[in-house]
């Protein structure tokens, strides 16, 4: 499931340069502008809106990227369900056009341009984590299927019916942590990405038992193989228990890895709700602190009409 992204990349990584320098022309805009000549200084609000639409444009054709990408993720996993995603890359479609005329005004408002900049900072951090996910998931279903090619006795197994269902929820997870990523919704995208860990170290865990199974009907095949050409026939019953014995331990392992690994999602969630209400508490503080300055102003405004008509 090599997936066609070789320029998304390129694109994170040119909105991230363009964020960096605060738009000073490092990069080429993908529309058309009108760049005043050098004879002409610029006003410093009019070249941060001009920066602003530029990153605009990279974070647009990113979400296309990406939009593009986890379509085709989708067709490949027969995953159906792909609203949440659609809704999110829409929103931030609409919020991109409304940043764009807010920035085309004639007096740009200055928390709009804020805005414009924390949207397409958090476009261009998504990209890079992404695609190193793609790569894990496309080196995960390679090693499927060299696996079975280079074993196909693992066809009598149902190694390959409860990989598929792993490796199709782990196409899913990844597609609602991006959703969530992309919409800037924290806690739900740190909830996905607890997901994503947990249905990752689950498909590790089937390909390793399938390299293990593959190993023990190799020696099985192996013996039989000898007994044939010694003329002998020896019961392989102790074979077959001693390796009901090895499944059962490796299954201990395994729920034990799942439990850590809930146990480790949980603890990131909840430090994640931690750092939330900090940064709300903070708000509130601030929020705190000027209602009792309006409240002093108004009481020395009051006092101060009283003492005026005292006299």
């Amino acid at each position: 499931m090599k997936t066609n992204r070789c320029c998304i990349r390129t694109f994170a990584a040119m909105m991230a340069l363009g964020l960096a320098v605060g738009g000073c022309n490092k990069h080429s805009a993908p529309r058309s502008e009108k760049i005043p000549p050098a004879s002409a200084p610029v006003a410093p609000t009019a070249q941060k809106t001009d920066s602003v639409i530029r990153d605009l444009d990279w974070a647009e054709a990113t979400l296309d990227k990406i939009g593009k990408d986890l379509d085709e993720i989708a067709r490949d996993n027969k995953i159906s369900d792909t609203t949440p995603l659609t809704s999110a890359l829409q929103s931030a479609r609409a919020k991109s056009d409304a940043f764009r005329k807010a920035a085309a005004a004639d007096v740009p408002d200055a928390g709009d341009l804020a805005g414009a900049v924390d949207f397409t900072k958090n476009v261009a951090s998504v990209p890079g984590p992404l695609l190193d996910r793609i790569d894990d998931l496309d080196g995960k279903k390679e090693a499927y299927q060299n696996l079975t090619n280079d074993n196909p006795s693992l066809g009598d197994t149902d190694i390959g019916k409860r990989f598929d269902g792993a490796f199709q929820s782990l196409a899913g997870d990844l597609l609602r942590l991006t959703a969530c990523q992309i919409a800037q919704k924290e806690s739900d995208a740190g909830e996905a990405e607890g997901e994503w860990n947990l249905q990752s170290l689950r498909c590790d865990q089937i390909l390793d038992e399938g390299k293990d199974e593959a190993a023990y009907l190799a020696t099985k095949e192996d013996l039989k193989k000898s007994m044939r050409e010694a003329g002998k026939t020896i019961s392989l019953t102790p074979l077959d228990t001693a390796r009901e014995q090895v499944r059962a331990a490796k299954r201990q392992q395994q729920e034990a890895a799942l439990t850590k690994q809930k146990l480790a999602n949980q603890s990131n969630q909840l430090n994640l709700q931690s750092q939330l209400m900090d940064e709300k508490s903070g708000e509130l503080d601030a929020a705190a602190d000027r209602a009792g300055d309006a409240f002093d102003q108004a009481r020395q405004k009051i006092q101060q009409a009283i003492d005026q008509e005292g006299r």
